[in-house]
């Protein structure tokens, strides 16, 4: 994200820098730290000398903006300021002033993307992950934010990271902003893209019936013949690949709650196809092995595998920290991945259950292992997943249809497909 500005200087540089530090600090538009990279037209020693003294005067702080591109609401009161900075010249003045080009590399963007991260996941390593970039960043990128608005956004302790409640309502106030950019940009790279996509790829989680996939393929042949669909078994709890790359196909997968309210950053979701109940995997020697129904009450008398968080919402809706009497579940953080095969290990050397759908696709499962049908617990649900930065215009089309089928076969009902 960048702004990019005409700034005016004098060969000496003074007039034209304290007017502009002047004008930009009483704009309610100076937003904080912004780090300056000056492209010089003019190669002569006073307008360097010039460009050195605003920096070292403003430090790193000069929001330039005559000309601002990609956020209009904070660039038009300083171009407004800077335009009567501009009136307080002379024509002859101004024409003779050298021109420096300025762009205003954020770093406060980067600090905004490193603190949704953060929140988002509420762990330093995984935002570290999901960014590429190191742990020891991402902290020093959250404490200069923290020092940029003089409170703590997060409290942390050495086994949990919440959000302050300034945190959360910065979280609230940014997120929506940043998903309207990521939006805009999506939409300019779909209009730059000369020719549609007119291939389909759809990846479908592993762990989904062959009958259901088949329906799904079948109504999107059968409404557009003339479009190819190519189709892929994926691991069931990959939605991260979508959330962390830009990709232009779509990925049909299990979602604990509604798929619009589990904070995935970058991606899309569709409407829901399915609804699946949940069950318990146990081993065959666990003590719940021999039960029809377990409840979710008595589950929390029993270590309950906890499976990495695709974000903190996502994780505690597929395994909740308390039942909903109140009572604080056992959750137990073995797994090292999120595939369904590291899962099914587990369950079968521990005494340790995890929560699941109740009607896997019979390859997924192995000797051993039992399913529990668990109550207490609304259903999962089978929705569609793809990048914002998708460009393929069939998409929508496959989860418009898929979402049809879903309904009209009646996999809406509790009972699911």
């Amino acid at each position: 994200m960048h702004l990019e500005a005409f700034a005016p200087m004098y060969p000496d540089g003074q007039p034209v820098e304290a007017r502009l530090i002047e004008a930009l600090r009483e704009s309610d538009a100076w937003i904080g730290a912004l780090s300056l990279v000056a492209h010089l037209n003019s190669r002569s020693a006073a307008a360097i000398r010039a460009s050195d003294r605003l920096r070292r005067t403003c430090g790193s702080v000069l929001p330039l903006g005559v000309v601002t591109v990609g956020l209009p609401s904070m660039c038009q009161p300083v171009n407004r300021r800077l335009l009567k900075v501009r009136s307080s010249f002379g024509r002859a003045e101004w024409d003779d002033v050298g021109r420096c080009k300025a762009v205003i590399g954020m770093e406060k963007a980067r600090e905004i993307e490193v603190f949704l991260a953060v929140a988002e996941e509420l762990h330093f390593g995984r935002a570290a992950a999901r960014l590429h970039l190191t742990t020891s960043r991402v902290s020093q990128a959250i404490r200069a934010l923290e020092r940029r608005i003089g409170a703590p956004l997060f409290e942390r302790t050495s086994r949990t990271v919440r959000l302050t409640p300034l945190g959360q309502a910065l979280l609230d106030d940014v997120r929506p902003a940043v998903r309207q950019l990521e939006e805009a940009l999506r939409r300019a790279k779909r209009s730059a893209s000369r020719e549609p996509q007119g291939v389909l790829q759809v990846y479908f989680a592993n762990s989904l019936r062959e009958e259901l996939t088949a329906a799904l393929v079948h109504g999107f042949i059968e409404a557009h013949p003339h479009v190819p669909l190519v189709r892929y078994a994926y691991p069931s709890m990959q939605h991260r690949r979508w959330c962390d790359h830009s990709r232009d196909d779509v990925y049909v997968s299990w979602f604990p709650d509604q798929p619009d309210v589990l904070n995935l950053p970058r991606v899309h979701t569709g409407p829901v196809i399915l609804h699946e109940p949940r069950s318990v995997m146990v081993r065959n020697a666990h003590p719940l092995a021999g039960h029809e129904v377990v409840d979710i009450e008595e589950l929390a008398e029993y270590d309950v595998l906890y499976p990495p968080p695709l974000t903190q919402r996502f994780a505690d809706a597929w395994t909740p920290p308390v039942t909903p009497s109140g009572r604080p579940m056992r959750r137990v953080r073995r797994m090292t991945d999120s595939f369904m095969e590291e899962a099914l290990t587990i369950v079968v050397h521990e005494d340790i259950a995890h929560v699941t759908i109740s009607r896997p696709a019979p390859a997924v499962l192995r000797p051993g292992v039992v399913l529990v049908p668990l109550s207490g617990l609304p259903p999962f649900r089978l929705a569609p997943l793809w990048s914002i930065f998708a460009q393929n215009r069939w998409i929508r089309a496959f989860t418009e249809l898929a979402a049809h089928t879903g309904s009209d076969a009646g996999w809406l009902d509790t009972g699911g497909g």
